[in-house]
């Protein structure tokens, strides 16, 4: 009797202690994910409040030129999706309509913010669970976690309504789910794979490379599994929505602007911003590779610290030589898609970064080194997989690294937007027009090149004749007292080259505004004396 007893007892209770240790475990799981989001949600809300409050949102002018552009398509003369535009890619400014509809969310940059912000919060939970997959262990992964949370240039961005913030995520949350699909092989990875590169490839241009380097590492890892029946299955799979974003953006520039190639090569394009640049002889890194990585590189350090950077390097030599060219290492090289998008657009003439340590001593797109900061993030994690001493080391860097960045104002980010190129102050102009225009009449301005001071104005979009506004702009060009009460133009600007010489423009407008930057012109039909080459920008 005591026996079979026994025996009972045991039985009973030999499943009881498995399942007790495998209920506790899914609680720490549990526990230490929503530890990563609330940390992460405190670390954005803390950031965005200080930044709200130094009056920072909106000092990048790309980032008035955003919220402009969603403002658009809801207010103005012609709204309407064709407000979108050909250049920057869609997905940014169409995440920020449900609420540009708002004047007060569209002024306080909020309307825009929100996309960052929950990306950020995101991005912060998918380094989290990448690092965690790479070394098993949850120290080690809130390590990485606390490595791109706590970066101030990050914290920044995240707060501002700009796109980098949105293509981390996109980044991130694509090679998670490569990262499973190589692991596991379950198609339905592959998919959301695809999903969210299809994401990044309507958000940033980094998002084409991306995708580009994604193929070969599907073909190389389908073929050692499956052989080539099933890589062919998986790249069809993967291709019909990772390139569909891209099907579509040809396609819009074709339907709306009549030529599939418009964003790249139009008046408007990147090409044509970086021939001004050329031609000022400013593209130092075009066609010289190793100036490009030495420019991307100083970026990088600058934006994520030196001592991290180095680490990362180290966390990268260390993951290859135990891991060789498995195929889990083909999915971890996409950490390095941004460097490699980078660099090829500087050497290419694609893209320009200025930094205040070289020739010409300037900020300009510094913000571009942060897109390594997951890759570095994550690397740094690995590096610090059953090495406590180290995991200490990192947390003491991290702290003195973090604070230095905010005591001696050297988040470059910020630099960049309060005193960089990003930074043409257009405050006073926009006062002036707020101030004096009131509701007398409409605005003939280049958005292109003036959306900061439209957005500074904060009159009503339905004020302003821009290039998105159909007749009115081309009529306007033509002769604008057909419709513009005023003209603010500045040297070299569209409106500016096409009025110079107008009779019409230089007959019949007075100078009302003489700025640093723009001047504005009043419809003055009564006017005898013409204006004269000394009245113009």
């Amino acid at each position: 009797m005591f026996t079979r007893r026994s025996n009972a007892i045991t039985l009973e209770i030999k499943p009881f202690f498995p399942g007790l240790a495998k209920s506790l475990y899914s609680t720490w799981v549990r526990s230490s994910d929503l530890l990563v989001i609330f940390i992460a949600i405190a670390i954005s809300f803390i950031g965005w409040k200080y930044y709200f409050d130094q009056s920072l949102i909106l000092a990048y002018n790309d980032s008035m030129s955003h919220l402009d552009i969603a403002r658009r398509v809801v207010e103005g003369l012609k709204p309407g999706f064709a407000q979108i535009g050909s250049v920057w890619l869609p997905l940014p400014h169409i995440l920020m309509l449900p609420f540009i509809g708002s004047s007060f969310l569209w002024h306080t940059g909020l309307a825009g913010s929100y996309v960052s912000i929950l990306a950020f919060i995101a991005s912060g939970f998918f380094i989290y669970k990448i690092a965690f997959n790479l070394t098993r262990s949850y120290l080690a992964a809130i390590i990485g976690f606390l490595v791109f949370s706590l970066n101030p240039n990050m914290v920044y961005m995240q707060s501002i309504p700009m796109t980098e913030s949105l293509l981390v995520l996109l980044f991130v949350a694509s090679f998670h789910f490569m990262l499973i699909w190589e692991r596991t092989s379950n198609f339905r990875y592959l998919i959301i794979a695809g999903l969210f590169v299809f994401f990044a490839t309507l958000t940033r241009y980094d998002g084409w490379i991306l995708l580009l380097q994604i193929l070969p590492i599907i073909l190389v890892i389908s073929v050692r599994k499956k052989g080539w029946r099933g890589a062919e299955s998986n790249l069809i799979l993967f291709m019909m929505l990772a390139f569909y974003g891209i099907i579509l953006w040809f396609l819009w520039n074709l339907l709306i602007f009549g030529d599939p190639l418009y964003f790249a090569t139009g008046p408007f394009s990147a090409k044509a911003q970086q021939m001004v640049f050329e031609a000022e002889g400013r593209l130092f890194s075009k066609g010289n590779l190793l100036y490009s990585v030495y420019i991307y590189t100083i970026a990088v350090v600058r934006n994520n610290g030196a001592v991290f950077t180095f680490f990362a390097g180290v966390g990268a030599v260390l993951y290859l030589i135990k891991n060789r060219l498995r195929s889990e290492t083909l999915i971890v090289s996409l950490l390095l898609s941004p460097f490699i998008f980078n660099v090829a657009a500087l050497y290419l003439g694609h893209s320009i970064i200025n930094l205040p340590d070289i020739p010409p001593y300037t900020l300009f797109n510094v913000r571009y080194g942060l897109m390594m900061l997951p890759s570095i993030a994550i690397l740094v994690a690995y590096l610090c997989q059953k090495r406590y001493w180290f995991i200490t080391i990192v947390l003491i860097i991290l702290f003195f690294q973090t604070s230095f960045m905010y005591q001696d104002q050297a988040v470059i980010t910020v630099n960049d937007g309060v005193r960089g190129a990003s930074a043409q102050n257009m405050t006073t102009t926009g006062h002036w027009l707020n101030a004096n225009v009131g509701d007398q009449g409409l605005i003939l301005i280049a958005a292109s090149s003036q959306d900061s001071l439209i957005f500074q104005s904060q009159l009503p979009m339905k004020r302003f004749i821009t290039e998105g506004a159909g007749d009115y702009w081309s009529a306007s060009l033509e002769n604008p007292t057909k419709h513009a009460k005023y003209v603010a133009m500045h040297h070299g600007d569209m409106v500016y080259n096409r009025l110079f010489e107008n009779e019409n423009f230089l007959n019949n407008y007075e100078k009302v505004y003489d700025g640093e930057f723009t001047d504005i012109y009043e419809l003055s039909i009564s006017r005898k004396k013409p204006l004269t080459v000394a009245d113009l920008p």
